[in-house]
């Protein structure tokens, strides 16, 4: 990848030099790596681990067989690999991506990874409250109600990741509109278009959708394990991390508990919020 202008402060180049000083430490098996990143004739230039093709790639080759999108227990697989680096990097880093779309999830000899980390954006303390500002980059097709308001919250990837869910199943979106300014607004005010989605599907991915973020799922795992079990209550044979994502919406809910008592001036007595280390060397 390459950027140019890298030693404007105010470039897009310095805003994704910022971004990959946050992610570059990150390792986990769903993450494409970064080989190196150095400044070239003047350009930015960002080497990654080589992909074989993108989400959005893959939704062309099977439209191209005249169907809707990627067949469902196919998706499902790729994107619970997706959420459990978002949970990765949300949890045990405080990061948020802020740019999920089917163009920068990949398949890596059949496996996903999450790559282009321009966008990503550190966490304070629970939540950061806080207008950012950025040199543009956001996609208006996934982006989050609160990502617009100029908020960072720990649930802006899942709200991306309803969307491409959608997308990639269905060929369609919750939210269109030719012009840009009015998707953004439909984002904000509007209730999702579902209608090509199943019935077990809809409240699942309409609870992803919510416009206020602590109304979606704790986590992007619980939302596509939601959707692996529809709305029954049978367990999924597909597997899941249990106790890891136990643990680390245990410490978010802890962590977010202490803040509130900090912000209200009760201190509280409690133990402190459980350790976000598996303890059992998984993940």
């Amino acid at each position: 990848k390459f950027v140019p202008n890298p030693d404007d402060p105010n470039g897009a180049a310095n805003q994704e030099r910022a971004a990959l000083q946050r992610v570059k430490t990150i390792r986990h098996p769903f993450i494409l790596s970064l080989d190196r990143v150095e400044v070239v004739d003047g350009v930015l230039v960002i080497v990654m681990e080589l992909a074989d093709k993108s989400l959005y790639s893959l939704l062309g080759h099977y439209q191209g067989e005249n169907l809707m999108g990627i067949p469902r227990e196919e998706l499902l697989g790729y994107l619970l690999e997706a959420a459990e680096a978002l949970d990765w990097m949300n949890f045990q880093h405080s990061l948020q991506h802020l740019d999920i779309k089917p163009h920068n999830l990949f398949l890596v000899s059949n496996h996903l990874k999450v790559a282009d980390f321009d966008l990503v954006d550190r966490l304070s303390d629970v939540e950061r409250s806080h207008p950012t500002q950025r040199q543009g980059g956001i996609t208006p097709l996934y982006v989050s109600p609160e990502l617009l308001r100029g908020t960072v919250s720990r649930h802006c990837d899942q709200y991306s990741l309803a969307i491409v869910y959608q997308q990639l199943l269905t060929g369609t979106v919750p939210f269109w509109h030719q012009n840009m300014y009015q998707l953004m607004l439909l984002h904000m005010t509007a209730e999702p278009n579902l209608g090509t989605l199943s019935e077990e599907d809809r409240p699942v991915v309409l609870r992803a959708l919510a416009k206020r973020p602590e109304d979606r799922f704790p986590s992007c795992l619980d939302f596509l394990q939601a959707l692996v079990r529809g709305q029954g209550e049978a367990k999924s044979d597909v597997p899941r991390r249990t106790s890891v994502v136990n643990k680390m919406v245990s410490a978010l809910r802890a962590a977010e508990k202490a803040a509130k008592e900090t912000r209200e001036g009760s201190p509280t007595a409690e133990e402190p919020a459980p350790s976000l280390q598996s303890g059992d060397g998984t993940f």
